[in-house]
């Protein structure tokens, strides 16, 4: 089962060549599209979207995999970047760190005066906000001004 043809159609546009295609529509079980480069190369999302290798690409360079079967590809794909000499932060580490985070906020009680003074700041900004885009939205959406606003 193939949950949205849509985000398929940004991997490739001929979808329906994709490897598994068939099966993936006939069976009940969720499937995902896996880029092939991504294993056989060694390369990340972000490293495949630099060379142009992760959307609009060719049927042959992707396949159709259950959850799983994508999982357990990553997490081989994990154990050979370990091997090369990647690092992963272990989990204890994030802990640990969340836990800093945590015990340097102990004793900082935020007062109510303190939370509405800083509810009426964003109040009033976002308030200029709207107030400069019925003066002048440059032919802008309304999400495209306020990050064009925000920038300022």
């Amino acid at each position: 089962m193939i949950k949205n043809l849509k985000r398929l159609k940004r991997y490739c546009r001929e979808y329906t060549r994709i490897k598994g295609f068939d099966l993936a529509m006939r069976s009940p079980e969720a499937f995902v599209v896996h880029h092939i480069a991504g294993i056989t190369s060694h390369k990340t999302k972000k490293e495949l979207i630099a060379e142009g290798k992760y959307y609009h690409v060719k049927p042959e360079d992707l396949m159709l995999v259950t959850i799983k079967e994508h999982f357990d590809l990553h997490s081989e794909d994990r154990s050979e970047k370990i091997k090369r000499g990647y690092n992963y932060m272990p989990r204890e580490v994030k802990e640990s760190v969340r836990k800093k985070i945590s015990d340097s906020n102990i004793g900082k009680k935020r007062s109510l005066e303190y939370k509405q003074k800083l509810s009426g700041v964003m109040t009033s900004k976002l308030a200029q906000v709207r107030e400069a885009y019925r003066e002048d939205n440059k032919g802008l959406s309304w999400n495209e001004f306020q990050k064009d606003f925000w920038r300022i």
